[in-house]
């Protein structure tokens, strides 16, 4: 049997809301870095994206 990974990833978030300190085009940089080092380190044949990518309407109070 072949085996096939799939990497899986929620609530990127793509929006005007900075988060934990970091700037959302920072994070959002840093998100497609560390998915690249993965594949690098062991392929993966899909990566999974569920929901919550944006959150336009929110605002941290």
């Amino acid at each position: 049997m072949d085996r096939k990974r799939v990497l899986v990833a929620s609530d990127i978030h793509l929006c005007h809301v900075d988060w934990y300190g970091m700037e959302n085009s920072k994070r959002v940089k840093r998100f497609i870095e560390d998915v690249k080092k993965e594949y690098e380190k062991d392929p993966f044949e899909m990566l999974l994206l569920l929901g919550d990518y944006s959150l336009d309407h929110w605002v941290l109070i």
